[in-house]
């Protein structure tokens, strides 16, 4: 293993935030932060960001970790990026943004022109559709990158491609195009086992050493998974939370046919990943509806987390099965539907609306796939709420475990850093120190929801 001044970096460029954790070889946290990142919506679900302001935004991130961790630059011995799913960032030859960079929360990212699996966001759907669009800039780009490439891009120099776009094409990208029609604007993939070294110019700005390994890990709900646990044998399923989307994680089973197999990595097989119908989850954008309101009338003084409190509190004590939230089918990018909700309603009971949708579109999810499994384990911001961790089990009906770490998916991109400089041999060889002392023990739902939800959940799917 690796010397005890070791430090890995993870870090996770969200939809909404950019998040760096410190660890040791060992797995144990050191140190963390976070920034926002300000998108602007545009409506007609289009979302910008500035590049420069999200680079810029990465860079304090880096300074304030350094703040907590002392000494880092010189420790450092190892970088892991991860991201959001999607986005879209296109540069000229010289590697500079000719546009604003294209948010993954942009709702022209989701479809399912790529035939592979129409839940996932992906920067070929965006091509496709500046390309419909006729948009100028794409006749000035040398190449196109997703939102978490365009950091890797500033980081090493090397402009490379997301684990994951790698795989797909541009299918139906222009009428009679065929696939691969915009596929020159794309640049080579990197495998996670390759590291780049950090450029200059970036070592400078973010107070790292020049040629710090620099590893460009899967998409965050992915990594947040095997941060659960998904490389170890037996796993069965998970529930990742991260920024306003739950995503479900599950081995495929033979003879069970579904669509949206990815790679965790070069040492793990492929896994199932069920997104879409599933989301709103960190209850992020509820806390901002809260925050707009009290000030709207008049009351200020309550900090954020006063407010997440505060909601969660009204949650739990909502009555529980009055109020559900629906998503689009398994698989599938419908948009999110509240039923039971009236003028009597309260901010409380949105929320618990919320958890229950969550739990319903997992257990739908799992349904289609084969079947609810013995142990489902819920990592992300989820496990901090108590509502939520009565609520959705007692809506899956299974026994959970909770990875308490605050921002899993730099868990996973850490671990996945830590694979490629081989300080440890594999992923599922890492699990033992990496996660295992961070699951808490299986917990068994409280009967009396089991059955107050499964009978829920029945009319919820009949309607």
């Amino acid at each position: 293993m690796g010397r005890p001044s070791d430090v890995i970096i993870g870090l996770e460029v969200g939809a909404r935030e950019i998040r760096a954790t410190g660890f040791d070889p060992a797995g144990r946290e050191l140190g963390a932060a976070r920034r926002p990142l300000h998108a602007r919506p545009l409506g007609s679900g289009r979302v910008e960001l500035d590049p420069v302001r999200a680079w810029q935004t990465a860079v304090r991130v880096i300074h304030e970790l350094a703040a907590a961790v002392p000494d880092l630059g010189r420790r450092t011995v190892a970088l892991g990026l991860t991201g959001a799913s999607g986005g879209l960032c296109l540069i000229d030859e010289d590697r500079e943004p000719l546009a604003p960079v294209i948010s993954p929360l942009d709702r022209r990212g989701w479809g399912a022109s790529t035939g592979r699996d129409p839940g996932v966001p992906c920067t070929s759907n965006l091509l496709a559709a500046l390309l419909r669009d006729r948009r100028g800039d794409l006749d000035h780009a040398a190449l196109a990158l997703d939102v978490k490439g365009w950091i890797h891009a500033c980081l090493t120099g090397r402009p490379t491609r997301g684990t994951v776009d790698a795989a797909l094409g541009f299918e139906d990208a222009a009428p009679g195009a065929g696939p691969h029609a915009l596929d020159h604007l794309l640049p080579p993939a990197v495998s996670p086992r390759q590291t780049l070294g950090m450029c200059a110019a970036a070592a400078a700005m973010t107070g790292l050493r020049d040629e710090t390994p620099v590893v460009l890990a899967p998409p965050a709900p992915l990594v947040a998974a095997a941060a659960a646990g998904a490389a170890e044998a037996g796993f069965e399923a998970a529930v990742a939370v991260l920024d306003d989307d739950a995503w479900l994680v599950r081995p495929p089973e033979p003879g069970v046919a579904a669509g949206g197999y990815v790679r965790l990595g070069p040492d793990l097989e492929e896994r199932r990943l069920i997104a879409g119908g599933i989301g709103g989850a960190a209850l992020d954008w509820l806390v901002g509806l809260a925050e707009d309101l009290f000030a709207a009338g008049g009351l200020i003084g309550l900090t954020r987390g006063e407010l997440q409190t505060l909601i969660d509190e009204r949650a739990g004590a909502a009555r529980p099965g009055t109020h559900d939230v629906r998503g689009g089918p398994a698989g599938g990018a419908g948009p999110w539907m509240l039923n039971g909700l009236g003028e009597a309603s309260m901010i409380g009971d949105l929320a618990r609306a919320i958890y229950e949708g969550i739990g319903f579109a997992a257990r739908a999810g799992l349904e289609a796939e084969g079947g609810p499994p013995r142990e489902i384990r819920l990592a992300g911001s989820i496990v901090a709420r108590a509502p939520a961790r009565a609520i959705i089990p007692a809506c899956l009906g299974a026994a959970t475990r909770e990875l308490h770490r605050s921002a899993p998916a730099t868990v996973g991109a850490a671990l996945h850093a830590a694979r490629a400089i081989h300080e440890v041999s594999d992923l599922e060889a890492g699990a033992d120190a990496w996660i295992t002392p961070f699951l808490a023990p299986p917990a068994a739902p409280d009967p009396a929801l089991v059955e107050l939800y499964r009978g829920v959940f029945e009319r919820w799917r009949r309607s």
